[in-house]
């Protein structure tokens, strides 16, 4: 699980780096929504990973409070990169001031929420079916 890890951050990582490089977040808008389901595929599997395979925090019980949990986990990343998203735009870009901001912006970042939540969804559903097969060994 190390190795998907690193795969997926890795590739999260270098294509931000070329959108933001070669600027196709303005020519190519919808890159941002892969890019945060990837992110919340990411963070979905390092919550699995954190606290059942590496530390064995929460036993596999219910399906339920492993997905809230999960979620949970997902929601807090995305929110902070959300303020870093908006720290980037005022600070940095100069996209928009920092009380003006334009409505489209608060659509853009339920957007984003919604990805990220989406994607950890789906990692959370893969991991606990992995589980379920015995594909995943604990490190303990």
């Amino acid at each position: 699980m190390d190795k998907i890890l690193l795969a997926v951050i890795t590739a999260i990582l270098g294509t931000h780096g070329l959108a933001t490089v070669r600027n196709w977040y303005v020519t190519y808008p919808w890159i941002d929504n892969p890019l945060h389901v990837a992110g919340g595929i990411f963070i979905g599997l390092l919550f699995y990973y954190l606290f059942f395979v590496r530390h064995r925090v929460f036993a596999m019980t219910s399906f339920l409070p492993v997905i809230t949990l999960g979620l949970g986990f997902v929601a807090l990343f995305g929110v902070l990169w959300e303020f870093y998203e908006f720290f980037l735009d005022v600070w940095f870009f100069h996209a928009h001031p920092l009380l003006g901001e334009p409505g489209y912006i608060l659509f853009d970042t339920l957007k984003d929420l919604m990805n990220d939540l989406i994607g950890g969804f789906l990692a959370l559903i893969a991991c606990r079916y992995a589980a379920s097969r015995g594909a995943v060994q604990n490190k303990r």
